[in-house]
């Protein structure tokens, strides 16, 4: 009698790939078959994730353990996969994937230049599928390694470009980047270039008086007779503008001067002026109204993350107009302020309010930790855990885990087991059902079930036993390893019934099919696969087993951010943890994406390059403990803890712009930033350069002060603002409980609650009262009146929800409890006491010192160096003060002068601040 039978065909192992030579991948795989062939495919990869299908690359004898693929881009990821076959059967496929080497364009080169313009080439050096990307920056300035600005980007088969972007008389580094999908590489050297200059020739200028030149269209240069009371009208945070009266007459009414170029002098001296705006028709002459700044009309658009108010400008101002920025830097102070210090429960939680603390194996827990939790339920076959038997007692057996196991052989053999926790949401890609069984041959299949334990509902099934071989006592799943102590060739199915939330589950074995075998079981492992656990086959002789680990290797979370009312320099974190070892650590960042880091420590200090708005705390926790012999299982049970910890944040008075999306011309974005910052700008003329000066109010000193007319007004408001109370954001109290008191009002844990948002209800039956007639709410002291005639009666116990804004204050050393030296100001933005608190004290710092206000005129034609500068007027009372508004009248120049800024704009800044912080997070 003949038979004819198909023996098994090994799988392809060991796949390898090599992108060291450009343009090619080589594969290399391991010695598998003795018959038949290799099939090899390659897929050209998406980075966003859409794949396209594989294609045939080539199919080469069994004796072939290499193959070159050729002819393929750099810097790209390609997958490639391989499966062995033969006639009569495939094997299964295995696959790696490998970015190919990307080489970097260089040699680089400038051709020409021109007063804006560069031109650039440069040798490409492999085919890729991407861009060239030029970056510059000028040589005057000093940056970090890494600081470039992106200036325009070119097709990949370009070997030259040109910046247009560039500006007269500048000299500029040029770096070139080549880019694809999937990553970069710079060239290895950098080029400089000097732009030429405009080349303006000199004129002669009257060494007195008025001067202005204006060009028409047809190219002639008008010098306009000017007659007098000129006047030049210098602005804060806006544009100079001047007024030339001139004879009556044709020539400057022409439509085609407007917005022609002008230049204006005074006594020999360039004035602010680069443009004629409009030209004013009066009685007996004519005015021409020239604007100056024109290049800061420009357009404009920026996405600020996080950048210091006057960086940011002088970057504006350099980056996009021939302008030359005179910028101070702000004299910040740095102090240090408590952020955070979490140690109950409820802080806990305050702290962890938007962190998904669901997604992870990490919790907080009613004693008031953080801690690990377990990802992996080790689940042993006793008394003690099953739930319902279809079995009977377990069988003791001192090979089993335990020492006890349960046997599977007829139809309708089964157990459920639990009921036990899950504590947080596993991903179905990543739940694995593992088992601790041996098989006699052509055992009964089995299989295991998840179940609800509140809803008794079956949410997901595998076949655990599928085979027809007898099996040794060892741990089986369905992607086990022979190195890892965890196989997988008795047909265990993985999991496919997706995601598993937080929950109380049950877990149910039964016989699928009777067969002549049995099966017998003493342990199972319903685990996360993210984390790493050591397997073991070896029982101690009490029974015990020494892996897998409940806990996992090591997980880490980021708490909720601290948003500062200041700049966030740096910080120190000091936390109160059981155990350091493994692999457990702490961070600190201040923009949620670069952490300090220190492993195995309970602290951890930084100071950061940039400043921004928000300090985060991160934390990494691990797994330790032995429980000694007999344990099921002996290591790795205990999580480490962490019960409380003390944040402090080292904060800078350095005004920052926060995520800010900027779309508009750059003056009115240049007044944004100095409204923002408590910053002035204002644009003059240094000979033939215009200047953008920058400074906060009080950094600069005039050289000398204008005369005034002497009906001036001075205000002096001799109100020190000693205690600030700031009202905040919203938050919410849950089951606060209280006893009901009749004629007495029962106070709340919190003031200013929000009307309408409470909820009172019996915590013995959960009855909900009416207010106003059960109960009657003060809002602003937070306290509930019972009246006799309700619903509620005297000792009882109630449960209350509200909300409720909160609420923080500071007292200046000098306080003495009199009201008129106090102020209560709403800051929504503000989210939390400590937020309030700060915000306090700021108010407090700032607006502790009398305010001075003086209204002024300098007279028609008295000079005035600038605006920006503190005035310390000679005939004025009081301390110097800066210029806040300025405005035209025909005496002269109107100066509204103040020594600090009012309330309203305090707070409106603060407010603005902790607006974009909590939009950033």
């Amino acid at each position: 009698m003949t038979v004819s039978f198909t023996t098994d065909l090994p799988d392809a192992s060991g796949l390898l790939l090599d992108a060291s030579n450009p343009e090619s991948l080589t594969a290399t795989w391991e010695d598998a078959l003795n018959n038949g062939e290799y099939r090899i495919e390659l897929r050209d990869d998406d980075p966003d994730g859409d794949h396209p299908p594989y294609q045939h690359e080539a199919t080469v004898g069994y004796q072939t353990f290499e193959y070159v693929i050729d002819g393929i881009l750099g810097g790209e990821q390609y997958s490639v996969r391989i499966r062995s076959q033969t006639d009569h059967k495939t094997g299964s496929w295995l696959s790696a994937e490998e970015i190919t080497k990307l080489l970097g364009s260089d040699s680089v080169s400038v051709d020409s230049v021109s007063t804006t313009s560069v031109t650039l080439s440069w040798t490409i050096n492999n085919d890729f599928r991407g861009s060239h990307q030029l970056y510059r920056r000028r040589t005057d300035y000093d940056y970090d390694v890494n600081e470039w600005r992106l200036v325009e980007s070119f097709v990949d088969d370009a070997a030259s470009g040109v910046d247009e972007t560039a500006q007269p008389d500048r000299e500029y580094e040029y770096l070139l980047r080549t880019r694809t999908q999937w990553q970069y590489a710079d060239s290895p050297e950098t080029v400089t270039a000097t732009t030429d200059s405009v080349g303006l020739k000199d004129r002669a200028v009257p060494p007195r008086g008025w001067y202005a030149e204006a060009n028409h269209p047809s190219g002639t240069t008008l010098t306009p007779q000017i007659l007098d009371d000129a006047t030049l009208l210098p602005r804060l945070n806006a544009l100079p503008e001047a007024r030339i009266p001139i004879p009556k007459g044709e020539t400057y009414l022409d439509a085609d001067l407007e917005g022609a170029a002008m230049r204006v002098w005074k006594d020999g001296d360039r004035r602010p002026v680069g443009e004629i705006e409009e030209v004013s028709v009066a009685p007996g002459r004519d005015e021409l109204v020239g604007i100056g700044g024109t290049q800061l009309e420009r357009r404009v658009q920026e996405d600020v993350i996080a950048e210091p108010a006057h960086d940011l400008a002088e970057r504006l101002v350099e980056e996009y107009t021939d302008y030359a920025a005179h910028v101070d830097p702000p004299e910040s102070e740095v102090t240090q302020a408590l952020a955070q210090n979490p140690a109950s429960a409820d802080e806990w939680h305050n702290v962890t309010e938007f962190t998904p603390l669901d997604e992870i194996p990490i919790g907080v827990t009613d004693a008031g930790e953080i801690t690990i939790q377990d990802s992996n339920v080790l689940l042993n076959i006793s008394n003690e855990t099953l739930y319902e038997s279809g079995t009977g007692s377990p069988i003791s057996s001192p090979d089993h885990i335990g020492q006890n196991y349960l046997t599977y052989q007829n139809r309708d053999d089964y157990d459920e087991f639990g009921p036990f926790e899950i504590d947080y949401q596993i991903s179905g890609a990543d739940l694995r059902i593992a088992a601790y069984l041996e098989t006699e041959s052509d055992p009964a299949a089995l299989e295991a079930a998840l179940i609800d334990h509140e809803t008794d509902a079956e949410i997901g099934r595998i076949t655990l036993v599928d085979t027809t071989t007898e099996s040794g006592l060892l741990w089986y799943t369905s992607d086990g390893s022979d190195s890892s102590n965890l196989f997988d060739n008795i047909g265990t199915e993985p999991w496919t019934d997706g995601d598993v939330g937080p929950g109380t589950y049950r877990l149910r074995i039964d016989v699928a099919f009777e067969f002549e075998g049995a099966v017998d079981v003493s342990g199972v492992s319903i685990h996360d696969t993210q984390y790493v656990y050591e397997w073991d086959n070896d029982v101690d002789n009490e029974g015990g087993i020494d892996y897998p680990q409940t806990k996992p290797d090591f997980e880490s979370v980021v708490l909720d951010a601290y948003q500062a009312v200041l700049s966030v320099r740096g910080g120190d974190l000091d936390i109160d943890i059981d155990d350091t070892g493994g692999q457990q650590s702490v961070g600190l960042s201040n923009d949620g994406l670069t952490f300090v880091r220190e492993s195995n420590s309970a602290t951890v200090s930084a100071e950061f390059a940039d400043l921004t708005g928000e300090l985060f705390v991160e934390l990494g926790l691990s797994r330790y403990g032995d429980a000694g012999t007999g344990a099921i299982p002996r290591y790795g049970t205990e999580g480490q803890t962490v019960d409380s910890y003390e944040l402090t944040a080292l904060l800078d008075d350095t005004p920052i712009i926060l995520n800010r999306n900027f779309d508009g011309d750059l003056k009115d974005i240049l007044a944004t930033i100095a409204e923002d910052s408590d910053s002035l700008y204002e644009v003059r003329q240094d000979g033939d350069q215009t200047v953008v000066e920058w400074a906060q109010p009080g950094q600069r000193t005039a050289g000398s002060d204008p005369a005034v007319q002497p009906d001036y007004e001075v205000t002096k408001e001799s109100r020190r603002i000693l205690k600030a109370i700031v009202k905040g954001g919203r938050a919410r109290v849950e089951d606060e409980s209280i006893v009901a008191e009749s004629g007495t009002a029962v106070v709340l844990e919190e003031t200013d609650v929000i009307a309408g948002t409470e909820r009172v209800r019996s915590a013995d039956n959960g009855t909900q009262y009416r207010p106003n007639l059960d109960y009657q709410l003060r809002t602003g002291a937070g306290e509930l009146d019972i009246p006799e005639a309700g619903g509620i009666d005297a000792g009882e116990e109630l449960v209350v929800d509200y909300d409720y804004n909160v609420s923080g204050s500071y007292e200046h050393p000098d306080f003495d409890g009199d009201p008129r030296t106090e102020i209560v100001e709403d800051i929504p933005q503000a989210s939390s006491e400590r937020a309030c608190t700060q915000a306090s004290r700021a108010l407090v710092d700032e607006l502790s010192e009398p305010r001075y206000e003086a209204d002024v005129t300098i007279p028609a034609g008295e000079e005035i160096s600038g605006l920006i500068e503190t005035l310390d007027l000679e005939d004025i009372p009081g301390d110097a003060m800066v210029v806040y508004d300025v405005k035209e009248s025909p005496d002269g120049l109107q100066l509204r002068l103040g020594s600090r800024n009012r309330v309203d704009e305090t707070v409106q800044r603060m407010q603005s601040r902790l607006e974009a912080t909590s939009e950033r997070v």
